[in-house]
């Protein structure tokens, strides 16, 4: 059984919080049941 593991997300360079959310939520979205990881 698979067990997802938290995402650890940070920035090298200050940042908009608003474009900093839509990366976020643009990697939500993807299918994670058929990527092929690792």
């Amino acid at each position: 059984m698979h067990i997802p593991a938290p995402l650890d997300i940070g920035s090298a360079a200050p940042s908009d919080m608003g474009e900093r959310s839509k990366e976020i939520l643009t990697l939500i979205k993807m299918n994670w049941n058929s990527s092929a990881i690792g």
